[in-house]
C-alpha cells in the first residue's frame, strides 16, 4: 500500500457510463479547486470506450482499468491500495458534489478525529432530498419491511422524509454513492468484503469500523445530486437479484445461522404475498413495472428455497470470516 502524502484521494467506479463518468468528473475538478487532491477511476470492463475518453479528457486521472467486473467494494479496494490521500472519497459516477461539500465533509472529519466513514446529503436531480442514513440491516428491519410495519411507522414518524441530523451516529450507516472514509480505517480495519459483489458492502464495512471502535457520521450541509440506479449499469434484474445476495451474506455475517434463515423466511412470504395478491393481478395485462415485480417475486422466491445454497454460502462465512455471531437477538 503507498504511503500518504497529498489530502485526498477521490476514487469513482466506471461501469458502462462513460457520458456520467466524464460528467462526474468535469463536475468534481471544478468542485477540488484549492485542494490537494488526486483522482482514481475505476473500470469495471466497461464496453462503451470509457477508459479511452477519460484519459483523451482527463489524462491527469488515474485509472485502472479492469479486464473483469470487480462489483463496487472490490474496485474500491483496487483504488485504495494503490492511493496516496490522508482520506478517501468514495463517489459514484452518477454523483455530483455542489458547492463545497467535499470542503464540509473534510472539516467534519477533522473535527471528530474518530469518526471513520462520513456520509453526505444525497438530493435527487430536481434537489428534493433522496438519502441521509439508514438503519443497520437486521431480521427485524426486514421482517417491518415486507409486511407493512415500516410504512405504519413512516406513516406516524414526525421524521419520515427528513436527513438525519449532522453528527456522529451508531444506528445508521451512509450510502456509498459519496461517502469520506479516513485512511487509517482502511489500514485498520481493512477494504470493503469482496464477498459482496453489488449491495450490503458499506453495511458491512460501517458496522465492522464500529466494532473495530470508530465512529461514523454525516454532515447534512454537504450536498450531493445522485441520479439513483445510474451507475449500476442496465441489466436491472441481475442487479436486484444480487442485492439480495448481498443481504444474505450481510445477515450471516453479522446475525449468524439463525438471523440469516429467517430473513429468507420473511423475504420469501413477502414475495409471495406481492406476487399472487399484487402482481398477478396484472398477468393478462402486463405493463414493464408489473411485469418486473412479477418476475423479481418468481426469482426471489426460487432463490430461497435454494437451501443447498444457503449451506454452501453459510460454511464459506464460517470458513473465510470465523464463524459468525451465533445469537439471534430481535433488535427493535
Amino acid at each position: 500500500m503507498c504511503q500518504a502524502s497529498i489530502l485526498l484521494s477521490v476514487i469513482i467506479i466506471s461501469y458502462n457510463t462513460r457520458e456520467l463518468t466524464l460528467k462526474c468528473l468535469d463536475t468534481l475538478y471544478e468542485r477540488l479547486d484549492g485542494l490537494e487532491a488526486e483522482v482514481w477511476v475505476v473500470d469495471n470492463a466497461s464496453q462503451d470506450g470509457s477508459v479511452a475518453a477519460v484519459r483523451e479528457r482527463f489524462p491527469q486521472v488515474n485509472v485502472i482499468e479492469s479486464d473483469r467486473n470487480l462489483g463496487f467494494g472490490a474496485a474500491n479496494n483496487r483504488a485504495m491500495e494503490c492511493a496516496k490521500g490522508r482520506f478517501f472519497l468514495l463517489l459514484n459516477s452518477d454523483a455530483f458534489p455542489e458547492g463545497n461539500a467535499i470542503q464540509t465533509l473534510l472539516a467534519f472529519a477533522e473535527k471528530h478525529p474518530r469518526a471513520g466513514a462520513i456520509g453526505a446529503l444525497l438530493l435527487n436531480a430536481d434537489g428534493s432530498f433522496q438519502e441521509l442514513g439508514r438503519q443497520y440491516f437486521s431480521p427485524w428491519q426486514v421482517f417491518k419491511n415486507y409486511f407493512g410495519i415500516n410504512r405504519l411507522i413512516d406513516h406516524f414518524s414526525k421524521d419520515f422524509g427528513k436527513p438525519a441530523p449532522t453528527g456522529v451516529h451508531t444506528s445508521l450507516f451512509f450510502s456509498g454513492a459519496c461517502l469520506l472514509v479516513r485512511r487509517e480505517v482502511f489500514e485498520q480495519v481493512g477494504g470493503f468484503d469482496e464477498a459482496f459483489f453489488f449491495y450490503g458492502e458499506e453495511v458491512d464495512w460501517q458496522q465492522r469500523m464500529l466494532k473495530a471502535g470508530w465512529e461514523v457520521g454525516c454532515d447534512a450541509d454537504a450536498s450531493v445530486i445522485h441520479l439513483h440506479g445510474s451507475s449500476g449499469g442496465r441489466n436491472r434484474l441481475k442487479l436486484t437479484l444480487s442485492a439480495y445476495d448481498g443481504i444474505d451474506i450481510y445477515m450471516m455475517k453479522h446475525w449468524g445461522f439463525l438471523g440469516a434463515l429467517s430473513v429468507r423466511i420473511f423475504t420469501f412470504t413477502g414475495h409471495l404475498i406481492r406476487v399472487v395478491f399484487r402482481d398477478s393481478r396484472h398477468l393478462f395485462h402486463l405493463k414493464k413495472p408489473e411485469a418486473f415485480g412479477l418476475i423479481v417475486g418468481y426469482q426471489m422466491m426460487m432463490k430461497q428455497l435454494d437451501i443447498k445454497q444457503f449451506f454452501q454460502r453459510y460454511q464459506r462465512v464460517r470458513r473465510q470470516r470465523g464463524q459468525p455471531q451465533s445469537g439471534y437477538k430481535m433488535v427493535l
